[in-house]
This record gives C-alpha cells, structure tokens and sequence, in this order.
C-alpha cells in the first residue's frame, strides 16, 4: 500500500474531542464550480468514479463542510494508493481569488459579469503546511476544496485502482472512495494538433530582471505539462531556441515561433532587418532539422492586420521563405482570396465580441473555402481566445464557468481546427505589490486585470508557476480533442457531428452539464477500445 500524508496544520488547534456532527464530503468534476459567485455545493458521496486513457490527466474535487454547521478545523489530509501500478496522483487546495470589476474604458472593455469570489488557483500541498478550516456552506463564499489530479503513465496497465481521501479533523474522520478506471487507449505525448502560448511577455516586469535560463526551463515545461508549446509570439528571436529545444520536443512541443515581423501595421522589411535576420533563419533552420523540428517552425507575419496590407506581407513572406522553405508564414486574421499566397496558417479568435476583432473571427464559410484553397498539412486553421469572445460564447476567463475551459477543445474539433493558441499564460505584472504574501492569503489582493484574461497560473512564493482551474480543464479539453481525433481524423470532421453534439451544438450553443460531457467523453474511448479489438 502506498500512502502519501499531506499535512495541513502542525498543531494550529488544540487536539479535543466534540459530539458534533462529523463533515460531509462533496465530490464533483473539475468542471463545476464549487462555491463561490456562479458556484454550487455538489451534493454529498462517500465515493467517486472517474475514467482515464493512458498519456493524460484528469481530476476532480472534493470540499469538507461541516456537518452542524458550526466552522470546523480541518488537521491532516491522507492520500493513499492501495496499487502502486496505478495513476500517479496529487494533491492541491482550491483556492478562491476575489474577482473585481473589469476595466470599462480602453483597447477591451469586459462586461462586469460573475463579481466575487471565484475559485481558480490550485495550491500544491506537497511539503506544505497550511492551516485549513473548513466553514458552513455559504451563497457565494468558497468552502474548503480540494484538487485532487492524476496521470495515467503511456505504460500504465488498463485496469480498475482504488485510491482513498481522508480528511482528520476533531470530529472525527471523513473519507471519499475513488476509483479510477483506465482503458486500453493511449494518447501520445505530441498531440496531432498545435497548441501554442506566449509564455514570456511580462513576467521580466514580474521578476525584475531577465529571466535565467533555469527560470525559463520552469515555465518551459510547466506549459508542457498543460500541454501547451510555449513561445514568445512577440519578439525578434525564438524562445526557447532551437538548440534548446532537444527535451522539449520529446515532451510534445508542435510549434517553434522563431519571430513577428510586424503587427497591425505591417511594414516592408528594410535592408538592414535582413540582413539581420537572413543568416539567423539560416541558422535557425540548421538546428530544428537536426532535431527533427523544421516543420513546427513558424513566423508571425502580422497580428490582426489593417486592410490594404496584403501586399506588404506577401513581399515579406516571399523574403522569409527564400531563407527558409519550409517556415509557415502565420497571419492572425480570417482566411481570404487577398492573403492567400502569403499565408500558410490563418489564427482567428473563436468569435468577436466587438468590432475589434469582427475581421479576425471565425467564419464558416471561410474556413471551407481554405481547406479548399489549401488542404491540411499544407494550409493550417487555427483557433484562439484572446479578452474576447464574451457570453453566450465559451471562453476561459475567470468569470466564465470552468466547464467552457474544456467545452474549447471539443469546439475546436467539431470546426475541424489544425491547433489552437491561448495568447499569454502568465501577466502578473499588475501584482507586483502582493509578492511577499503567501497563498491564500494573496488570493484576497490578487488583482484580476482583465477577469483573468493572460493569466492561466499564479505565481508561488519561489516564482513557479501554480495552475489554474481553468487551466487543467484547458488540458482536459484538448486531450478530449486529440480522442476524436483518434476517432475520426478532421479530414473527416463532418462525421463528427454527432459524437460532438452532445456537447457543443454551435459556438454559441454547449451544454454546461459535466455529466453530459464525461458520458461523450467515454462514448469516444468505448469506440476506440473497440476498434483496437478487431482483427
């Protein structure tokens, strides 16, 4: 038997007995929002069932309330594994940040919607001590919650485990019974699709001073771990650079942004910049071949450009190519007849919420007019959330539900999308202030920003990135993506539809319901164990 003991206070309450009411324990999906603005108290089970693949990960939570009512020191927490073949596994605390109204003025302008506490940060508890109480269940006030997230190893055998959560506090003991299921299919650790993330736009602010290259290696594969490949869309130089990227590659990095040649105005490349540039994409390439990277090289030509630029970027695409033929020119805009022999990859947001990205949205009928223009592997069709898009439409800011996070992946395959891109993972700069304060005390000065827009992880009291909630159901969706995929590759996305239905209908119109996604979900992995069971 393995046990693994998280310990959550060292004597911060007298040990004592009480006749009260043991607590009750509330098992839910990751996916729903427990407590908290927006939130709900799941009803009250002494077990849980959960179904794996091999090569992902996957949680749930767990919130301890009182059963009398009354606020209740909670003392240890034990984990423990009663196979050791089974999922690895950890532990983390739901913590709930105070959401504050959004900006009303300037470039994005987010209605205020879902005020208050919501809870995202996710605190590993490894070597922690933290005092933890559990209150009475509360209208929007988070109650103590727990993450509780395992991985299921390439080479983890199919088979049912069983794990147990117990909770010590001074009324006595409360456990939660999980059993995980985990099939016979097995995802690979390079997804048959991109996801990309700027990783690096402000946290030299954050850090003041440039980041070491053992600092970057933490953020490098903690996007790994989310299974986002992490760039600097916006600079002049890759990062990570190609010679850095021999492990990363092996972790399932799909893109490798060498630099942006312009934004929304785009401009000529002058004498000098190519000068400048030539030898390096040279030598760039040079480096990506020897690790069998050339086709995961892309540049930024232009991000959500002006009209009437069209030849401007075609001149400089034709430059780039020239240097290097194999790159892909990416244009962050609609496909269109104007930007077609410039561009091989266009990356639009989902849907425009406002007229600033109306002409870089999502359009069916542009879609399928590229994918006859230019079929899959040589033209590719991305999707994105930025700020936007806002309700009905799903998105991954704090004030939308954690679900939607994941919903995102399954919309992405029912468009038949090449790859999706978040764009910043880590804008901290705005909280400079609270660095010294510990979690949980920093989520009641954590300032939101943009209802959270940019910002998918926290940073510890060591400067390493914790996740979000809305970040593993990120995660979750896009492993759900690459079992469809499985499935029926895009190239046949129209059959799709009715494995996709049952939980995103349209852009506009996905169910909210766990259930009905988790019953999809295993739908999909039934039909892929089946048909690794023919002949």
């Amino acid at each position: 038997m393995l046990l693994f003991s998280f310990l959550l206070s060292a004597l911060a309450w007298p040990v004592r007995a009480s006749d009260g009411k043991p607590p009750t324990l509330h098992p839910a999906s990751a996916m729903v929002r427990i407590g908290g603005i927006g939130g709900t108290l799941p009803k009250a089970a002494k077990a849980w069932t959960m179904d794996m693949v091999r090569g992902e990960s996957e949680g749930l939570q767990c919130a301890i309330v009182p059963g009398d009512g009354e606020a209740l020191p909670v003392d240890r927490v034990n984990l423990t594994a009663r196979d050791a073949e089974g999922p690895a596994v950890r532990l983390y605390r739901v913590v709930a940040v105070e959401h504050a109204a959004p900006p009303t003025e300037g470039m994005f302008i987010v209605p205020p919607r879902r005020l208050g506490q919501i809870p995202d940060v996710l605190m590993p508890l490894e070597g922690r001590a933290a005092a933890a109480q559990a209150n009475p269940f509360k209208e929007g006030v988070a109650p103590l919650t727990y993450y509780i997230e395992f991985h299921a190893a390439a080479e983890c055998k199919p088979g049912e485990f069983t794990y147990a959560l117990e909770f010590e506090t001074l009324r006595g003991k409360a456990e939660l019974k999980i059993k995980i299921r985990v099939h016979a299919v097995t995802l690979p650790a390079r997804l048959p699709f991109r996801t990309a993330v700027c990783w690096n736009w402000s946290l030299k602010d954050y850090y003041c001073h440039a980041l070491t290259p053992e600092e970057k290696k933490v953020f490098w594969n903690f996007c790994l771990d989310y299974r986002l490949s992490p760039n600097a869309f916006f600079g002049k130089e890759p990062d990570p650079a190609p010679a850095e990227l021999v492990d990363l590659g092996k972790r399932g990095l799909s893109l490798v942004c060498l630099m942006q040649v312009s934004g929304r105005t785009p401009r000529l490349l002058t004498e000098k910049q190519k000068e400048q540039f030539g030898p390096l994409l040279k030598q760039w390439r040079a480096e990506l071949e020897k690790q069998n990277l050339v086709n995961a090289a892309v540049v930024l030509l232009a991000d959500e450009p002006k009209a009437g630029s069209e030849e401007i970027c075609q001149a400089n695409a034709k430059w780039l190519k020239e240097q290097f033929p194999e790159l892909k020119v990416w244009l962050a805009t609609r496909p269109s007849k104007a930007w077609s022999e410039s561009v091989d990859v266009f990356d639009v947001v989902t849907a425009s919420s406002t007229d600033l990205y109306k002409a870089h949205s999502h359009d069916d009928p542009a879609l399928a007019w590229w994918r006859t223009e230019r079929p899959f592997p040589k033209g590719e069709y991305w999707l994105f959330h930025s700020v936007e898009p806002y309700a009905p439409y799903a998105n991954v800011r704090l004030d939308n539900l954690p679900i939607e996070a994941r919903v995102s992946g399954w919309q992405c395959a029912a468009i038949g999308a090449d790859g999706y891109e978040y764009f910043w993972i880590a804008d901290w700069s705005g909280n400079l202030e609270g660095k010294e304060t510990a979690w949980p005390e920093r989520a009641k000065q954590w300032k939101t920003g943009l209802s959270g827009a940019g910002t998918l992880c926290y940073p510890d009291e060591k400067m390493r990135p914790l996740p979000s909630l809305r970040l593993v159901n990120l995660r979750d969706g896009f492993e759900d993506w690459a079992l469809l995929e499985q499935l029926l590759p895009r190239a046949e996305h129209a059959d799709r539809r009715t494995w996709i239905e049952p939980v995103s209908k349209s852009l506009q119109e996905f169910s909210t319901d766990p259930e009905a996604l988790l019953k999809a979900r295993k739908r999909v992995i039934e039909q892929l164990e089946k048909r690794a069971r023919r002949p």
